[in-house]
């Protein structure tokens, strides 16, 4: 898809749509229609990766312009490092994003360590989101 990162210029908090005009309007119908929604990244230096991040700051325009449909949303993210705290940026950002989308998280998971090569997978909690998710 042909994104193009937000340039906060205010136009989406009083417009119904984004200054922008590219790919990013179909992603809009996908999240508006969407009963839940996984966000699955890496967490490059403690955060989304520039792409996910630019959508993610696009997302301001569906915050001003409001979702009636509740969703579930799912952040299952993968770390190459061991540290407890890595994700807490994305977590941050997560909520942010649930906000102007009319969601509420549902814990996800993240698998550390990954540089290592040697990793395990809780499939009890991918069991657990699944049943919630449907």
């Amino acid at each position: 898809m042909n994104m193009k990162p937000c340039i906060d210029c205010g136009f989406c908090s009083k417009n119904s749509s984004c200054f922008i005009n590219d790919d990013i309007k179909c992603l809009y119908e996908d999240i508006r229609s969407a009963e839940n929604i996984i966000i699955a990244s890496p967490v490059y230096f403690g955060g989304f990766p520039s792409p996910m991040k630019m959508i993610i700051d696009r997302c301001e325009n569906l915050y001003f312009n409001g979702i009636s449909l509740e969703k579930k949303v799912i952040l299952l993210a993968t770390c190459g490092r061991k540290r407890e705290d890595m994700e807490k940026a994305m977590l941050l950002e997560t909520e942010f994003f649930i906000k102007a989308v009319n969601g509420s998280l549902i814990p996800g998971i993240t698998v550390r360590d990954t540089d290592s090569g040697i990793f395990n997978v809780n499939h009890d909690k991918i069991k657990e989101i699944t049943d919630i998710i449907n």
